[in-house]
């Protein structure tokens, strides 16, 4: 079977419009620029509804035992710059927030005090001396970047 001139032009524009609708643009990928402590300044975040948690080293020595607040890995914001931020701690009962100062500035005189410390590009809050009671209460953290 002979095909006509006209079944042959319809075969021909098919493959055409086929190979052109296959054709894509080139598509140059744009990386976002990193987030920088600068480009935090004046901003606060606020993570919600964080539980307090109980962790026993176990047995060895030395032990310990740790009651802590922590919030995910934010290594944009955890830097050797954080000190342009604040950290505050809100319990569950009150609806005052707490500074909270480094585990750096750790002042045993202290009847009772939250201190915080940078593991792993994540913020955890500890309290000393310890206080079961605050085992599985809610609490939130406060960042604000200065």
């Amino acid at each position: 079977m002979a095909m006509s001139i006209k079944n042959k032009l319809q075969t021909v524009i098919l493959i055409v419009v086929i190979i052109a609708s296959c054709k894509k643009e080139k598509i140059t990928l744009i990386k976002p620029a990193p987030i920088t402590l600068s480009s935090l300044s004046g901003k606060e975040f606020v993570y919600d509804s964080l539980r307090w948690a109980y962790y026993n080293s176990g047995s060895g020595s030395p032990s310990w035992d740790e009651i802590y607040l922590s919030i995910p890995p934010r290594p944009e914001w955890f830097t050797s710059d954080f000190r342009n931020a604040k950290t505050f701690l809100r319990l569950d009962t009150t609806t005052v927030w707490i500074e909270v100062k480094s585990e750096e500035l750790f002042d045993p005189r202290l009847s009772v005090q939250y201190v915080y410390n940078i593991y792993s590009s994540g913020l955890v809050i500890n309290v000393w001396p310890l206080n079961h009671q605050l085992i599985s209460k809610k609490a939130a953290i406060k960042i604000k970047f200065l």
